[in-house]
């Protein structure tokens, strides 16, 4: 009996140059995006971080359209898909390579430094609890 597997992906990065837009031979639109992903490591005493940069792939008519949009580029990202590996011939040299088919793709909305973050507070001004406030 096989064994179940799985191949989903999930990553959170910001988006690298802006996303070339392609078609099919049915001219149904896609795009290839890269994503960018710093990540920590620790080498004895001292941290360091170093970018990974994620090939991506979209199928979605809207979200090509808006990954393709200049102001799209350095934004975070959120995508979730399944990896694929496919091989390629250039100049002459076969090639593997990996990407994420992504099924789901999210864009942060672009962030104002100059626009105070405002934290919700709860509800009766947020001060102390007091023994009276515990529902138990």
């Amino acid at each position: 009996m096989p064994r179940p597997m799985a191949n989903t992906v999930f990553l959170v990065g910001n988006l690298g140059k802006t996303a070339k837009k392609m078609f099919t031979q049915k001219a149904k639109p896609y795009c290839f995006f890269s994503i960018a992903i710093t990540r920590d490591w620790y080498a004895g005493q001292t941290g360091d971080s170093q970018t990974d940069w994620i090939d991506c792939v979209t199928y979605a008519p809207k979200t090509v359209e808006i990954l393709c949009d200049e102001r799209a580029k350095g934004r975070t990202v959120m995508v979730s898909g399944n990896l694929q590996t496919y091989e390629s011939t250039r100049d002459g040299q076969r090639q593997k390579k990996t990407q994420v088919v992504c099924k789901y793709v999210h864009i942060t909305p672009p962030i104002d430094n100059n626009v105070p973050v405002e934290v919700e507070s709860s509800p009766g001004g947020g001060g102390q609890e007091t023994d009276d406030d515990v529902p138990f």
